[in-house]
């Protein structure tokens, strides 16, 4: 797995424990709104911190194949895409409902909310493309 691999040879990086600090239970990292953790038998579980509430969602297949061939960093750069464009098309949605009602002050503070959610898509976007380009010079 790339993306454990990048973390633990990472020397700005501190990977924190469970359990008993002898013998840990599990070592896990979280940046971006993304926690990933090597249980003890050598299994590492990736999941989305940026769903809401106290709890995590286990990232797709799809993702988990991005962490374990592209490594730690793009790994979290798409699933923050792939998190806000999801949150972008759910105020897209409020946004055609509150119109309908004619609730304009809503739409007003939804769109004000998918102009922050869009600045924050293009940012990882851009992210993404600059590490791209920065790993294949």
């Amino acid at each position: 797995m790339k993306a454990w691999n990048d973390l633990e040879n990472d020397p700005y990086i501190t990977l924190y424990w469970t359990g008993d600090e002898r013998n840990p239970d599990t070592h896990w990292y979280m940046d971006h709104g993304v926690k990933i953790e090597q249980m003890k038998d050598g299994t590492i579980e990736i999941n989305n911190a940026m769903v809401g509430g106290d709890f995590y969602k286990k990232v797709t297949d799809a993702q988990y194949e991005v962490f374990a061939e592209k490594g730690w960093f793009l790994g979290c750069y798409n699933v923050c895409i792939d998190t806000y464009k999801e949150r972008l098309r759910k105020v897209d949605v409020l946004i055609s409902l509150e119109k309908e009602r004619g609730n304009t002050e809503l739409c007003e503070e939804l769109e004000g909310r998918r102009g922050t959610l869009r600045n924050k898509l293009f940012r990882y976007v851009e992210l993404s493309e600059n590490f791209n380009s920065f790993v294949t010079q």
